[in-house]
């Protein structure tokens, strides 16, 4: 440098003795940065209840595409919310989130804006507050990350106050005495077989550890597997979705499939999984064995639109408080004591068995046990009532008031 020229104002940074300095406020600043992260790999989550309880896997609902069919949506929500020991984890694509920097032609088939389709889902999850147990990041979720660092999971998560499993990990679900290890992502990209289904959930093991009921989203298409071993039983979910095929599934050669809310049933006195696919018939089944009145359900498949009640509203309460539930599908009935716990069950013992109303033999089970779900008067007589399909419990209790009436006149006016 020349001695002629003088840099009356030249900067130059310290020697590296400053660098100790600088490393430990870079940590102490990380660890309170990283405070704010709260995607967790494992969730240890316990429910304190003596009766199976069932959790639903809803997925992939695209709040906001016009393919979306969000009538079912809200009608599966309002059926969910009003079921108890029903509860839900949120697998992933809330909304669908086109944004200009994301499938950006997917914006054309979008209804309203991303901001309002999370303001929808917010207002939605409102109704089910209490029954999210876990909130999972979906692709179309994370678009909003990419784009401006928000995450959306993490601020549904902090707002109903339950784990933010990122784009996926684990639930170790504690009811009574037994713990369900419950693997759920929204994704996993190796491994999937459209001919094959369930295919990249078993292969899910090798990445991520061992589960009891094991759940991959993304794909649309439902589908469940069970599998046993000389270690253990498996379940294998694909939950299915509320969009139907967009312009680019068209393109692409995929097709709409059926609107699906996969729901495993879990026992806490057994280590014992039943899972269903079909949302309906799941909590059906949910109601029957905690021997409580299922709600009024729209059975998609009557094609007279008409809503019918399960056969469990029809259970006997007897005067000293306890009461009897029947369980058609499986051929059980449960005696319960007046804190409603399940005191023994027995199974019928061949399909003349009798079911017991207010203390009497009044109800034959043996169309209930073949055929089915409801209830209605097949034959009566003065001895013997049996029962089929009825559409509501108060057209059965007048029914039965009348025909004990007529009975009692019979013997004497008792």
């Amino acid at each position: 440098m020349s001695e002629k020229i003088k840099f009356e104002n030249l900067r130059i940074p310290p020697d590296n003795s400053a660098m100790a300095a600088i490393w430990d406020s870079l940590k102490g600043f990380q660890k309170e940065v990283q405070k704010f992260e709260t995607a967790m790999v494992e969730a240890e989550i316990s429910i304190n209840d003596n009766r199976p309880i069932a959790i639903a896997f809803l997925a992939d609902i695209h709040i906001g595409a016009i393919t979306t069919n969000h009538e079912a949506l809200e009608k599966a929500l309002n059926l969910i919310k009003s079921v108890d020991g029903l509860y839900i984890i949120s697998c992933g694509d809330t909304i669908d989130n086109y944004l200009p920097n994301f499938h950006a032609s997917g914006t054309f088939e979008a209804i309203i804006p991303p901001e309002i389709q999370k303001r929808i889902v917010e207002w939605l999850y409102e109704k089910i507050a209490g029954k999210l147990i876990a909130i999972i990041q979906g692709c179309h979720d994370e678009a909003s990350h990419t784009t401006d660092d928000f995450d959306w999971t993490k601020y549904l998560s902090e707002k109903f106050r339950c784990p933010n499993l990122g784009f996926g990990g684990f639930v170790n679900l504690h009811i009574g005495e037994q713990i369900y290890r419950i693997g759920v992502w929204h994704r996993v990209r190796r491994f999937n077989s459209y001919k094959n289904l369930t295919h990249v959930v078993k292969r899910a093991i090798e990445i991520y550890g061992d589960f009891d009921v094991g759940v991959v989203a993304h794909n649309h298409v439902a589908a469940i597997e069970i599998e046993d071993t000389p270690a253990k039983t498996r379940v294998y979910i694909r939950p299915g979705s509320f969009k139907e095929a967009d312009r680019w599934a068209r393109q692409m050669g995929y097709a709409s499939t059926p609107v699906r809310v996969p729901i495993i049933i879990l026992y806490p006195n057994e280590k014992k999984m039943i899972p269903f696919q079909d949302l309906y018939d799941a909590i059906r089944y949910l109601c029957y064995l905690r021997g409580q009145a299922a709600p009024t359900i729209e059975d998609p498949s009557d094609e007279n639109g008409k809503e019918r009640i399960a056969i469990d509203n029809y259970r006997v309460e007897r005067a000293d408080g306890t009461w009897i539930s029947v369980d058609a599908l499986s051929g059980y009935r449960y005696f319960y004591d007046k804190n409603n716990r399940l005191t023994r069950r027995e199974r019928f013992k061949d399909n003349r068995e009798v079911f017991e109303y207010d203390g009497k033999a009044l109800l034959d089970m043996t169309e209930f046990l073949r055929d089915g779900d409801y209830v209605e008067i097949m034959k009566q007589d003065d001895d013997t009532l049996i029962v089929k399909k009825m559409w509501n419990e108060k057209e059965l209790d007048n029914f039965l008031k009348k025909w004990k009436k007529k009975r009692g006149k019979k013997d004497g006016g008792k």
